[in-house]
């Protein structure tokens, strides 16, 4: 086979792409390491040899991968789905059954017990998904009513959710055997969505990314298979009914995900150009059943909206960078300015990767009796002090696009990477020991945090790294499935940026891209005909 000459195009965009990661590894590396960036000819040259150093390694990464789709073209017999699916069913659930007596009853964590308070009170608010703190107060409050029991109601919802996740998973692995047809990639996939830590953590934790994650990879799976089959796909029904509730539940599941969703809708409305006005009934669905569920159902349910102050995490953590640092250009009186909105407790608790101390004790009544002056006051501060400002930014957020980052993982500025114990009322009991003394690694051990060998394979950073490469890849290969997907989640990226903390359950989602990926490279070429 006679190679081809490497494109305009393909320089260009493996260039950025290069760029890109070497400027998030040499500021990674800093604000880790330092705590701010260091600009200077050292930084620049690092920034030069990474960039000429990744630039190279994706130039042949993306040789590798047209070859790759070479081998994978020839004829394949395609099997039963339906047959397929139920197989799939039936191994996850048998491996999750292992993860769940190990885990036994499930992780009772993070915000879970914040959600049962606001349940069992009556107070319910926009705080958390509403849907998802009502199915997690429904569910746990009648079983432990029945049993008696805590731990059951925490059981028992922990089964209901690893049955949700299974049936979408599934799914997932389904179209990948019958888009790559490979036994070995199958096999990779099941073991990496049913085995992979930190999936098979959140699936068994009881946060609102759980249901989150897994609904957002089956609308991300759905969209791949519209835009490349967009006659087969809407001749089946039920499969667009089925893209249309996962997107609307990607949304109902995380607040954030509103402000992503319309570069998904938008783009395969663009892409798609078979069955328009099947897939405008789709879209209309999405906006009305979405509608339908912020401006009807919330409103009756609550008593309370959004608490603001979320959306003021990255502001918060800045005027409290500014406040601590002594070379910041402040005056005392805006100092005396910033206590008072962030009030003592919050100031003296700062910690410079986590913005939830600051946060929880900002004084949101103060701020809306005059945001104006307090917004100029930010604004202000922050146009005074650029670099503080950036800093304070690039260290609230490294762990998400840096893979050597030691997490943050709870408020007080503990590090780790996952809670394994229950939190009370609930208590851990598992079943399998030596199977969740393993999981234990994954709490503040150096197996899953630093920049160790094993924590890199299991951050963050790591897996954005290979969305940046994936995402790279196909716009050089001008894949327009993968190129709506992968503008989607880069916007539902960006809006992670603006939060409290980077923590593995805000990433997950990334994680479980990893089977498409597979698809993206070996299956774009396969030609595919039914066996009579």
């Amino acid at each position: 086979m006679k190679e081809k000459k490497i494109s305009i195009r393909r320089w260009a965009i493996v260039a950025f792409s290069g760029l890109l990661l070497s400027i998030t590894s040499v500021w990674g590396y800093q604000i880790e390491n330092y705590h701010e960036l260091i600009f200077g000819w050292s930084t620049t040259g690092l920034v030069l040899l990474f960039w000429v150093l990744i630039s190279a390694a994706l130039l042949l990464l993306f040789w590798l991968f047209d070859r790759a789709k070479v081998k994978q073209s020839r004829v394949c017999a395609r099997r039963s789905e339906g047959r397929m699916y139920l197989v799939f069913v039936a191994a996850l659930l048998v491996v999750y059954a292992i993860h769940f007596l190990a885990l036994y009853p499930g992780l009772f964590v993070f915000d879970a017990p914040h959600q049962m308070e606001i349940y069992t009170s009556g107070q319910i608010t926009e705080h958390h998904p509403v849907l998802h703190t009502l199915i997690v107060g429904f569910l746990i409050t009648t079983v432990s009513n029945i049993t008696g029991s805590f731990n059951h109601g925490v059981a028992v919802y922990t089964i209901v959710q690893i049955f949700v996740a299974v049936l979408c998973f599934a799914y997932v692995l389904t179209y990948v055997h019958r888009k790559v047809k490979n036994w070995w990639v199958t096999g990779f996939s099941f073991l990496f969505l049913s085995c992979f830590t930190p999936i098979v953590l959140q699936v068994l934790s009881l946060t609102k990314d759980s249901y989150f994650f897994v609904v957002l990879v089956l609308a991300s799976t759905l969209t791949v298979e519209m835009v490349d089959e967009p006659r087969g796909f809407m001749d089946k029904k039920w499969k667009g009914i089925l893209w249309m509730l996962s997107v609307v539940c990607t949304a109902i599941f995380r607040n954030n995900c509103i402000y992503a969703i319309p570069f998904l809708l938008v783009g395969a409305l663009l892409c798609v150009k078979e069955k328009r006005k099947t897939l405008l009934l789709l879209v209309g669905g999405i906006a009305v059943l979405g509608l339908l569920y912020s401006k009807v159902f919330v409103p009756a349910v609550t008593v309370r909206g959004i608490d603001q102050r979320e959306l003021l995490s990255v502001p918060i953590q800045q005027m409290a960078r500014i406040y601590y640092d002594e070379e910041a250009d402040v005056t005392e009186e805006e100092r005396a300015l910033i206590k008072q909105l962030i009030t003592k407790e919050g100031i003296e608790g700062y910690v410079p990767t986590i913005s939830d101390p600051a946060k929880n004790h900002f004084d949101m009544e103060l701020y809306e009796v005059n945001a104006s002056y307090y917004n100029k006051l930010y604004l202000d501060l922050v146009l005074r002090n650029p670099k503080l400002s950036l800093d304070s930014f690039l260290e609230n957020t490294c762990g998400f696009w840096y893979p050597g980052c030691e997490l943050t993982l709870l408020w007080d500025g503990t590090k780790g990477y996952w809670v394994t114990e229950c939190y009370w009322p609930a208590e851990t009991n598992s079943k399998i020991d030596f199977l969740y003394e393993y999981y234990k690694l994954f709490e503040s051990s150096d197996f899953a945090t630093g920049n160790t060998v094993t924590a890199i394979l299991f951050a963050p950073g790591t897996f954005f790294y290979l969305f940046v490469i994936m995402f790279a890849y196909a716009i050089d290969s001008a894949r327009k499935s993968f190129c709506v997907v992968f503008g989607f989640v880069f916007v539902l990226w960006l809006t992670y940026l603006l939060g409290p903390v980077a923590l593995v359950r805000y990433a997950i989602y990334l994680y479980a891209l990893v089977p498409l990926y597979l698809v993206q490279i070996l299956g774009e070429q396969r030609v595919l005909q039914r066996v009579k």
